[in-house]
């Protein structure tokens, strides 16, 4: 945000190498993170509601702490290779780029080297990192409506037993 507000104050809207890598290093890595965070949480609620009598063996301190850790890790690690990418890259002209918002698409179209790798690689990841976790969130969800709609209520289990 401090970028964004400096560089309209200032009308200068270019953005150095060194600055996009970090920034867009830092943004897919947290967007990775949370992707992967809102998963985890989907599972804790899964157990909480699905088998509430064991929650409190499933979800311990130490699972909780291990399985945040690795969510956090893992889209850190996961956003590695986009970061190597653009300072091995070779870049026809200037390295600045017109953007106060670095994003990756801008870096492949001014870069000089190969792309067919990183594109890959960002294909695969998108399809893990955006498909895997938004499966296994929905899954949990359906998994918690039919345990809700399992459950009979009062007045119906009264109204078998007059």
């Amino acid at each position: 945000m401090p970028w964004i507000i400096t560089s309209i104050l200032l009308n200068n809207r270019t953005i150095s190498l060194r600055a996009c890598a970090m920034q867009m290093y830092g943004f897919l890595a947290f967007t990775s993170s949370e992707f992967l965070l809102l998963s985890a949480m989907a599972y804790d609620r899964y157990i909480a509601i699905c088998d509430p009598l064991h929650y409190y063996l499933t979800m311990n301190k130490r699972f909780c702490v291990s399985f945040a850790a690795s969510c956090w890790l893992l889209g850190f690690a996961d956003t590695f290779p986009h970061a190597w990418f653009i300072f091995k890259a070779c870049y026809c002209g200037s390295n600045r780029l017109n953007h106060f918002f670095c994003d990756l698409t801008a870096l492949l179209k001014i870069s000089c080297s190969d792309t067919y790798s990183i594109e890959r690689i960002t294909y695969v990841e998108g399809a893990f990192l955006g498909f895997g976790p938004f499966l296994l969130t929905v899954t949990s969800y359906i998994f918690i409506i039919n345990t809700i709609l399992t459950i009979h209520s009062i007045k119906l289990l009264k109204g078998l037993y007059q």
